[in-house]
C-alpha cells in the first residue's frame, strides 16, 4: 500500500556531514601546511649556502665550502699527523666533515626541488600534501649541519689565577659555534616545518574518532622523540677538565682527536682510535635511524617504526659503553682522572626507550582505542 505525500511549501533542510566552523578551520589549516611548509623548503634552500661555523671573534669562520677542500690545507691539526695513528685520527675527521657538507648542500638542494614539485602538483589538483620531500629537505639541513659542526666542535673554557687567587682571575673562552645566519635558518627552517606538517595532519584529523586523534598524539610524540635524539647524536665529545693552583681548564673536543694526546703512550693511541672511530660511526647511524623514523610517521608507514625504537635504544646503548670505555682507558693513562664522559649518550639512551615504549604502547593498544 502506497503512502500519499502531501506537498508543502516549507524548504527540507540542508544536511551537513561537517559543521561550518569545522570545514573553516580544516581551510585554515591546510593554508597554513602550504605556507609553513612553503617557507621551511625556502629556508633550508637560501640558508644552506650561508653556512658558516666561527668561534664568534672573526678569528675562526668558514663557510660550508671550505669542508669541499681547503679543510685539507688549513685545517690546525695537520702539523699534528707526526705517526701514522694521528694521520689516520686527523683526516678521517677532515673526510667526515667533507662527507656532511657534501649530504647537507646537495641533499638540501636536490630534496627541495622535489619538493617544490611535489607541493605544486598538490597544490593545482588541491590534494592533501605528500610531506616526505619536505620533511627530508629540513632534515637534511638541520641535521647534516649538526653533523658537520659535531666533527669540528671545539669548547675551551681557561682560567687564570693570579698571585695565588689573591689579585682575582683572568680568564680565555672560545666555543666553535653556527655565525648568527645559520643559527636562524636552522631554527626557523625546522619551526616552518613542524608547523607545516603539523598543521596539515590537523586538517585531516576527525576529532570524533579517538583511535585518529591518539594516533595524531603519538605519532607527534615519536617524532619530537627521534628529532632530538637526531640532534643530541650529532654532537661525539669528550670533556676534559684540569684543575690546579694557578689555572683551571675544561675542554670539549670531538672524540676522534682523543689519540693526538696520548702519542707516547704505547697502546693507548690505537685503543682509543678505534674506540672513538666506533662511536663516531655510532654516532652516524643513530642520527640517519632517528631521521629514517621521522621520515616514515610522516609518509604514514608506521609498520617499521618500532624496528626503528629498537636500533635506536641498541644503537644509543652501545654509545654510552663506548664513551664509559674511553673515558675509562684515558684515565688510567692519565697522570691523574681527568676526563669525562658527556651526558649526551645517556639522553639519547633514555630519549630512546621512551620512544620504543610509545611505539609498543600505539601498536599494542591501537586497536583499543577504536572503542
Amino acid at each position: 500500500m502506497q503512502e500519499n505525500f502531501i506537498p508543502t511549501d516549507q524548504s527540507r533542510e540542508p544536511v551537513l556531514s561537517v559543521s561550518d566552523n569545522e570545514t573553516f578551520y580544516r581551510k585554515l589549516f591546510k593554508f597554513c601546511s602550504y605556507f609553513f611548509t612553503f617557507a621551511g623548503v625556502i629556508i633550508s634552500l637560501i640558508f644552506v649556502f650561508f653556512t658558516k661555523i666561527g668561534d664568534g671573534y672573526k678569528r675562526y669562520i668558514h663557510d660550508i665550502f671550505y669542508y669541499f677542500g681547503r679543510i685539507y690545507k688549513e685545517d690546525q691539526y695537520i702539523h699534528f699527523a707526526n705517526t701514522q695513528i694521528d694521520a689516520v685520527t686527523i683526516y678521517s675527521r677532515l673526510s667526515l666533515s667533507t662527507c656532511f657538507a657534501v649530504i647537507t648542500l646537495l641533499g638540501t638542494v636536490t630534496f627541495s626541488v622535489l619538493a617544490f614539485v611535489s607541493l605544486i602538483k598538490t597544490a593545482v589538483k588541491k590534494k592533501s600534501i605528500k610531506y616526505a620531500y619536505p620533511v627530508i629537505c629540513v632534515l637534511c639541513y638541520v641535521v647534516g649541519c649538526l653533523l658537520l659542526i659535531g666533527q669540528e666542535y671545539s669548547y675551551h673554557d681557561l682560567t687564570f689565577y693570579l698571585d695565588d687567587a689573591l689579585y682575582g682571575a683572568e680568564n680565555t673562552h672560545s666555543v666553535l659555534r653556527f655565525d648568527k645566519m645559520t643559527s636562524f635558518g636552522l631554527v626557523f627552517s625546522g619551526i616552518a616545518i613542524a608547523l607545516g606538517t603539523a598543521s596539515g595532519k590537523l586538517a585531516d584529523v576527525d576529532c570524533g574518532n579517538r583511535k585518529n586523534s591518539a594516533n595524531f598524539i603519538l605519532n607527534g610524540i615519536i617524532v619530537v622523540m627521534a628529532f632530538i635524539i637526531a640532534v643530541l647524536s650529532s654532537y661525539s665529545y669528550y670533556v676534559r677538565k684540569m684543575n690546579d693552583r694557578y689555572y683551571k681548564e675544561i675542554i670539549k673536543a670531538p672524540l676522534l682527536h682523543l689519540p693526538l694526546y696520548f702519542a707516547s703512550a704505547t697502546n693507548v693511541p690505537l685503543t682509543t682510535l678505534i674506540c672513538a672511530s666506533t662511536a663516531t660511526f655510532i654516532t652516524i647511524a643513530l642520527a640517519v635511524v632517528a631521521c629514517v623514523a621521522i621520515a616514515k610517521i610522516v609518509r604514514k608507514d608506521t609498520a617499521s617504526v618500532m624496528g626503528l625504537s629498537i636500533a635506536s635504544v641498541i644503537l644509543s646503548l652501545l654509545l654510552s659503553v663506548l664513551h664509559l670505555i674511553i673515558i675509562i682507558v684515558c684515565n688510567k693513562y692519565s697522570s691523574n682522572p681527568e676526563y669525562y664522559m658527556p651526558l649526551t649518550p645517556i639522553f639519547a639512551f633514555v630519549l630512546s626507550n621512551v620512544m620504543l615504549g610509545v611505539s609498543i604502547f600505539k601498536k599494542a593498544y591501537g586497536k583499543k582505542l577504536i572503542s
